[in-house]
C-alpha cells in the first residue's frame, strides 16, 4: 500500500473531523463482511 510517504517519513497534520466518520464507515464494513462482533469497551471497577 502506498501512502505517499517516503521510507521512514512521518508527517503530522491537523486533526480532521471527517476521520471519525470514515473510521465508523470502514469499521461497519469490516464487521459486516467478517461477521465479527463489534468491539464493546468493558469497564472494570477496581
Amino acid at each position: 500500500m502506498r501512502l505517499g510517504l517516503k521510507r521512514n517519513e512521518v508527517r503530522l497534520v491537523p486533526h480532521n473531523h471527517e476521520w471519525t466518520e470514515e473510521f465508523l464507515r470502514v469499521k461497519k464494513d469490516i464487521v459486516k463482511e467478517t461477521r465479527l462482533e463489534p468491539y464493546k469497551e468493558i469497564l472494570c471497577k477496581a
